[in-house]
């Protein structure tokens, strides 16, 4: 054990002596001439030519004066203007143009970057006689601006490359606050990233420093002036002017040398720094040490035909970038660079879409109203979570229920607790006594008051308690208010063509509502019921199957819209013997118009909204939730375009939150569905949940049908 420890050390020793021998010839190797052209610039010519590597017999401090006094001095101003203009011009024109191709999503960025890389391709000798011919048209030859132009168009693509390398590596999120806070974008660039990056503008300013200072060639073709000339050739032109004094030129050498060296001296930490910066996969930039995983932000580029959801014509080559759980890029395959660190998914014969939105679910309700009664409200809970697993599969990732318990599970979705669309709900849906969710009229009303049996509606009647009700569901949380303002399909008695709540109780609703920066929707068949409740200030308009002219009048001057539900009338046609008995007559009643009067609402220009009013039944099964967007399309007349923008962008305004969701736009949360082929060409694609592949929420894959794709 002992004698293998110590040769052990012993090999370690060799290793280190020879490392330390090898790096000691490196710093002679570089120090040396420096060293030596020191010493020849205090010899004279003789000592120079017959002792080359020796010390002086005589110290000649006049060579440093003479050299200086006799043409040194005014070449070394002329390099040190041209230089410093040159270095200054060369890191403001880089640095914004680093800036815009690191921060800005623009059709023609990529252009512009592989624009500026190409003059990292051309050799200054090839175009001697083209800059030449430029700077003679400008009235720029013999000049000093003549010379900052042309070093500054060389300079600027390989400092702009090394600092836009720079910036990508540096947090967004410092910005992303400053914004919050109020900051434009010019003091997001002067405050924020440029005092982040002084290694690579340390670096990029020395390496033009260095090329502009030394450069021989620039200045003896675009100068004739021996007032304008700088350093490299003034040294070149004093060679024949001190004979071959070559110890007097050895001393102009090194007062030529003097400023890189003191530059480079003092800001050596930022040029080392700066180089290592995106050398090393993992280098901590502007000032962090160490970024643990936690701190890391996932990133996914989606590439392939993207439907943004604006109503506009699709990226058939796309890309969407997503950063943690936000959309932090949308635009052309061909304008975009994917990082490294990224995961991408391509999609090949499919669509990228935004998440859809349904706009009026009803989950745990079921399609026999008489089962209500028969179970609990924990029962209920648990139907509502299946429900909202099946309608997420279905690539709707956020929903607005119009009447259920759903108001209660938002704050387990949001703790994460269970999965499901995104909610935004009414509470429960109010209905006057012996209306429209009253729902078994043979029953004494005691069963639809029962909260551990009825978790989808309550009564109220009457203006004070209208306000009283609307203000406990908003204590409630909940978001909008859904009424039952006439009868329904489902329920038992009433006739189709009446209406419920009385005007001033309409009026009421409306009030409280609008007191608490939200609308009321209401459920109405009848043009009666419609009318009434647009004149008195309602919002959302559920159904409107039986609507008439003032209808839409009323509709387009009070920027309202409709939900038209039509799903749920097309299932239950199919299943029609087995609902209750009273719901066969009553959709005979209303089918005619219906189809017709959606038209016309549709060809005046009515906002429609896309909605499928399924209960979570057997018949109405969530999970064919997207059986909607091609009924809009066939019923109403509207383009597969037209249903996407309802079933997202519109479906977003109805929620409240059009700048959060809806659309595949930067800053936007990361509701993100990838469905199979082109619902374009056609929409019945979306009807079935398997042609959904892959369900993004809240930038985590949720649903993943596809190869090569992990789940979060």
């Amino acid at each position: 054990m002992t004698g293998h420890k110590n040769r052990l050390s012993a090999s370690a020793l060799i290793v280190r002596t020879l490392i330390g021998a090898g790096m000691a010839v490196m710093l002679i190797g570089v120090f040396y001439p420096l060293f030596w052209m020191v010493l020849s610039g205090f010899k004279d010519n003789t000592g120079l030519l017959t002792n080359p590597f020796g010390l002086p017999d005589k110290w000649r401090f006049s060579n440093y004066v003479s050299i200086w006094n006799n043409g040194i001095r005014r070449y070394f101003f002329n390099s040190l203007v041209i230089t410093v203009l040159s270095s200054a011009l060369v890191a403001v024109v880089s640095s914004f143009a680093a800036f815009a191709l690191s921060r800005y999503r623009f059709r023609s960025r990529r252009f512009w970057f592989m624009y500026l890389l190409c003059g990292l391709m051309l050799a200054p000798q090839v175009s001697l006689i083209s800059n030449y011919k430029i700077l003679q048209g400008l009235h720029l030859y013999n000049s000093y601006a003549g010379l900052v132009f042309v070093y500054t168009a060389f300079r600027v693509p390989y400092t702009m490359f090394l600092m836009w390398s720079y910036f990508m590596t540096l947090p967004k999120d410092i910005e992303e606050a400053a914004c919050i806070d109020g900051c434009s974008s010019f003091q997001n660039f002067a405050h924020i990233l440029l005092p982040m990056s002084k290694p690579i503008m340390a670096t990029g300013t020395i390496l033009t420093v260095r090329y502009v200072w030394n450069d021989f060639l620039f200045s003896m073709v675009y100068t004739e002036s021996a007032a304008l000339r700088t350093i490299p050739y003034g040294l070149n032109a004093l060679k024949s002017e001190t004979g071959t004094e070559w110890a007097k030129l050895m001393a102009g050498m090194v007062i030529s040398a003097i400023p890189i060296i003191v530059l480079f001296t003092f800001t050596q930490k930022y040029f080392v720094r700066g180089l290592a910066v995106g050398a090393v996969k993992g280098y901590p930039a502007a000032g962090r040490t160490h970024l643990n995983e936690e701190e890391e932000k996932r990133m996914y580029v989606l590439k392939g035909r993207v439907i943004d959801g604006n109503g506009g014509e699709p990226l058939e080559k796309g890309i969407v970038e997503v950063t943690d759980n936000k959309i932090t890029a949308v635009c052309n395959e061909w304008e975009y660079t994917v990082p490294e660190s990224a995961e991408v998914i391509e999609v090949e014969n499919g669509t990228i879409m935004p998440g859809f939105i349904d706009q009026h679910v009803h989950m745990g309700v079921g399609d026999n109203y008489y089962k209500i009664f028969e179970r609990h409200a924990y029962h209920a809970v648990c139907q509502c979570i299946r429900d909202m697993k099946q309608i997420l599969n279905a690539g709707f990732t956020s929903i607005r229920e119009v009447g259920g318990l759903s108001n209660y599970l938002k704050a387990p979705w949001e703790e994460g607790l269970i999965d499901g669309p995104r909610i935004c709900s009414s509470g429960k849906a109010i209905a006057q006594s012996g209306g429209h969710w009253d729902y078994i009229k043979d029953y004494p009303i005691e069963f639809t008051l029962h909260p551990d049996r009825n978790v989808n509606s309550e009564i109220c009647d009457g203006v004070d308690n209208v306000r009283r009700t609307v203000r406990m569901h908003f204590r409630e949380h909940c978001d909008f208010i859904k009424i039952m303002g006439g009868p329904g399909i489902s329920c038992q008695g009433n006739k189709i063509f009446t209406r419920e709540f009385s005007d001033s109780e309409l009026r009421a609703f409306v009030e409280e509502a609008e007191n608490q920066g939200s609308y009321v929707a209401i459920h109405a068949h009848a043009a009666i019921a419609i009318n009434a409740a647009l004149r008195c200030g309602v919002r959302s308009i559920e159904h409107a199957t039986l609507m008439d002219d003032e209808s839409i009048e009323l509709m387009l001057k009070n920027n309202a819209w409709i939900v038209p539900t039509l799903a749920t009338s097309y299932l239950s046609w199919q299943h029609i013997d087995e609902r209750e008995p009273w719901v066969k007559e009553k959709m005979s009643a209303i089918e005619g118009p219906k189809e017709e009067n959606l038209r016309k609402a549709y060809k005046a220009g009515v906002t429609i909204a896309c909605g499928c009013d399924f209960g979570g039944g057997t018949i109405t099964v969530h999970g064919n939730n997207g059986l909607e967007l091609p009924l809009m399309a066939e019923t109403i007349g509207m383009t597969p375009m037209e249903t996407i923008v309802a079933a997202t962008k519109t479906g977003s305004r109805l929620m409240m939150r059009e700048n959060e969701l809806g659309t595949l736009e930067t800053g936007k949360l990361a509701d993100i569905i990838i469905a199979q082929g082109n619902p374009l060409e056609d929409i019945w694609l979306v009807s079935k949940a398997d042609n959904i592949k892959v369900v993004m929420q809240d930038g985590k894959i949720k649903k993943n049908m596809m190869k090569g794709i992990c789940c979060v």
